[in-house]
Formats: structure tokens, sequence, C-alpha cells
């Protein structure tokens, strides 16, 4: 095409100017664009839990992600790449792996010299993974001194200051909820103490929630503290006592559950099996620490409760949640971990983990039970 004389060259000008604006609106599609996939890349990248022993202590691998790490501690998600495949001299070296790989956001690392695992991997194994729930409130996995791992959660550096605002923020309201559990005259305070095959491990404190759970939660209290003495004859259980003192957690699944509980009928006034509470059904099993009661289906509620290990949502109306621990996690952790590595990660009345020592430090308000 020509442009000749004034007039031609001013058409010409208007096309290289139209070009100009279009190759800038290209541009900035392509500018616009980059920057929508970079933060939606954050927002998939901030679906992790964070824990709060790990706040404090970063790390800061190459690349635009910074990593909160716990000692200790292994973490559980999504494999990405296992640890017979990856193998590292240092921590850092598995925390920047998993940095350079957008599906990941946490790891486990092998600390121990003697290596860890059934399977005795070595020093340095590195996983890789993916935390997908986006719940701040706890991290699946476990814990302890005896924990060979070392593990971290991971996202990016222009996040940082909000993620760990955000981290700082639910554990801020966390301890202000657990406060105000245990300041609460209204509700039951109740304790355990717990052997395992002979050694005191220590005192759980529980609170138990008459305000929504009133006949699960009396229920129990009675089996803390034994006032309701020994099951008469004719009933589940006769001649043992309505009571916790020497029972054992009889079934406990790795980083899932402990269940334990009393083998005779309900020491409520109407004995046998007690209704499901119409309000501890609509609570959730969305963390750690949650009492829930087992029961064979509907109604059919007695004498045997778990721990929840973490949050588990097909649990959610099925079973009623009355209670929840609010001291003496250690003592959880331990009984839990006698299932580590056990066969099907699960173990039944041989865990040797027994309450030595049940009852009530406060007993809130009274429930009447001729109203349940």
């Amino acid at each position: 095409m020509q442009f000749v004389g004034p007039a031609g060259r001013g058409r010409r000008r208007k096309l290289m100017l139209g070009l100009g604006i279009l190759a800038a609106a290209l541009a900035l599609k392509r500018v616009s664009d980059e920057i929508a996939y970079r933060a939606t890349t954050d927002e998939r990248r901030l679906q992790l839990h964070v824990s709060r022993a790990g706040r404090d202590d970063l790390t800061k691998p190459e690349g635009p992600v910074v990593c909160h790490v716990e000692e200790h501690a292994e973490y559980e998600g999504e494999q990405i790449s296992w640890g017979f495949e990856t193998h590292t001299k240092q921590v850092q070296e598995c925390s920047r792996k998993c940095t350079k790989d957008p599906r990941c956001n946490a790891w486990s690392w092998c600390a121990a010299a003697a290596g860890c695992g059934g399977r005795n991997h070595p020093r340095g194994t590195c996983w890789t993974k993916r935390l997908t729930h986006p719940d701040l409130s706890s991290i699946m996995g476990r814990r302890g001194a005896d924990v060979p791992y070392t593990s971290g959660v991971c996202y990016p550096a222009n996040r940082r200051w909000s993620t760990e605002a955000a981290i700082q923020h639910w554990i801020d309201a966390e301890e202000a909820r657990i406060a105000g559990l245990l300041a609460d005259d209204t509700l039951p305070l109740v304790f355990a103490d717990v052997e395992i095959k002979g050694e005191p491990v220590g005192r759980m404190l529980f609170v138990l929630f008459t305000n929504v759970a009133p006949r699960a939660a009396e229920n129990f209290r009675l089996f803390f503290t034994g006032e309701k003495g020994i099951v008469p004859p004719g009933r589940l259980g006769a001649g043992y006592p309505y009571g916790l003192n020497g029972t054992v957690w009889h079934r406990v699944y790795d980083r899932f559950i402990s269940q334990g509980g009393a083998n005779t009928e309900s020491p409520l006034p109407e004995g046998g099996y007690f209704k499901d509470d119409p309000g501890s059904l609509k609570l959730q099993h969305d963390r750690k620490g949650l009492l829930s009661v087992a029961n064979r289906g509907p109604n059919t509620n007695a004498g045997h409760f778990r721990i929840m290990m973490g949050p588990f949502p097909h649990y959610d109306k099925l079973y009623g949640v009355f209670g929840e621990l609010v001291s003496g996690w250690h003592v959880a952790v331990r009984i839990n971990q006698l299932a580590m590595g056990a066969d099907g990660n699960e173990v039944r009345a041989d865990t040797g983990a027994v309450i030595v020592n049940a009852g009530q430090l406060r007993q809130g308000t009274p429930v009447d039970v001729s109203q349940l």
C-alpha cells in the first residue's frame, strides 16, 4: 500500500498510530495475564496448614518463596516426590526443591542420623508434598521429641507478612478461645490421668459442652466422676463401676482417633443407650482435640468416646461432639503414637494406655436430666 501526497502521509501516520496503540494494548494484556496467573498461583500456594511450633523458625530459600520450619514433625499431604526418589545433604536443599516446584507447598526431611521410618529411610531423605486444605487451624501429621523428621510449609515471599499476620491472628484467637473455655464456670471441667505400660505420662483436661450437648456431656461427666457407683444386676456391665478408672484406650488409629471409655450402659437415669443431642450433631469435627461420641448408629450412645486427632468431616452429623481437650496435648499424642507403624496403623485393647485416675475439677451449671 502506498501513501502519496499530504493526504496519504496523514493516513500513514494514522495507521502507524493505530498499530502502535494495538501493540501497546496487546503488551498490556500480556502483562495483565501474567499478573493474573501469578496471583492465581499465589492463592493456590497459600492453601496450606501452619503449626504454631514453626511460626518463628524461617528459612529463606532461593526463589520467591519462604518456608516455616518445624523440627520433630512429619507433615501429611499429597505426595509429589517420594523419599526414595530424593536425597539431600541439608534440610535447606529439601526446602529449595519444594519451592522450585509450583505444585509443592510442604515437605518432610529425615533428620535422624540413624534413619527414619519402618523402612529405615536414610538421613537426608526428602519428601515434597501438597497440602490442599486452606484452614490454618491445624496441620495433619505427627509431632513429638521422638519424631525424626523436620518439616516445612511454604508460601510466596510477597505474601510473607500477610500470611504470618494471618497465622498470628489465628494463634491469638485460638489461645483466647481455649482460655475462654477454661474460664467458663458454666461448663464442666474434667480430667484423666494416663499411664502407658505402667509409666505415668500426664494429665489431660477436658471441657464438656453441656450447653449444646447436654445428654452426652452429662453422661461422660458422670463417667469421669464415677459418682453413680456400680451398675446394678440385669444391666449392661452389671457389677462394674460407672466410671473410667482402670479403662484402656482400646481403639487407636495413628493420626485419626484415640478411643476409650467404659463397657457399660449409660449412667443417665434412663440407663441403656441415650439419645443423640441435636445440637451436638450440628457441631463439626473440624479440629484436633474434640471429644466425639462413639456409637453403633443413631441413638445408641453409652460409655465410649474418642479424641479426634485431626479434622475429619466425614464424622459430621453421624457422631455428636460434646467436649474438647484444653490441656495435656502431649498425653494425647503419646497415646495416639502407639498406633504408629502398627499393622494398619491401628492398635486395639493391647495399647497399654490406661486411665488410672479420672475426676472433676468443676461441675459447671447442673444439667436437669429430667428435661433431657
